[in-house]
């Protein structure tokens, strides 16, 4: 720690202590506010959307509860990303062009169910053009999350995880069965 107390930036009223794991998470979650209340997942999409979708995405947004707490959002694929193929990892959907994300956030509980029914209606919309969904959007309305989070995947995984698993430890709503 020397070191680093001895960088010159370094406010001289800064304080700096040695604390269990658990309370140094407490006294950093007390810098935010309260949590964010959202509903978010995304869909691979492999190919460039038509004018007329991109129009439907335009006005979907337009007819979302709150456009400024609604959106839908692009992450570009390709690049190294693609440099392996599609089974050399985990990540099924390596050749998609970009991941399409739809998203609102809210405050007041009682607006929840109209941004949760807007995220819906979009990913189903979103279906009639895209393939598989990202797994770091998790979203519990999936029927088959295994299958649309890893594809054809999801058997080898499953072999992976009977046998560095077998007692189901790493364990959540979602994952590998």
């Amino acid at each position: 720690m020397k070191d680093f107390l001895a960088i010159p930036e370094l406010s001289s009223d800064s304080v700096i202590k040695r604390v269990p794991f658990i309370e140094a998470v407490w006294a950093i979650g007390a810098e935010y506010g309260p949590p964010m209340k959202f509903k978010s997942t995304g869909r691979f999409v492999f190919q460039r959307i038509t004018g007329e979708t991109a129009r439907e995405l335009v006005k979907w947004v337009d007819r979302s509860p709150d456009k400024s707490k609604c959106r839908i959002s692009m992450y570009s694929m390709g690049g190294v990303i693609s440099d392996t193929g599609a089974d050399g990892s985990a990540f099924y959907y390596r050749n998609a062009q970009y991941i399409m994300g739809i998203s609102a956030a809210w405050e007041k509980d009682r607006d929840a169910a109209s941004f949760k029914r807007w995220v819906g209606r979009g990913f189903q919309f979103m279906r009639s053009f895209s393939k598989g969904t990202y797994a770091n959007f998790p979203y519990s309305e999936l029927n088959d999350y295994e299958r649309e989070y890893y594809g054809t995947h999801t058997f080898r995984l499953r072999k992976i995880k009977r046998k560095y698993d077998p007692e189901n430890f790493f364990h959540f709503q979602q994952s590998i069965r």
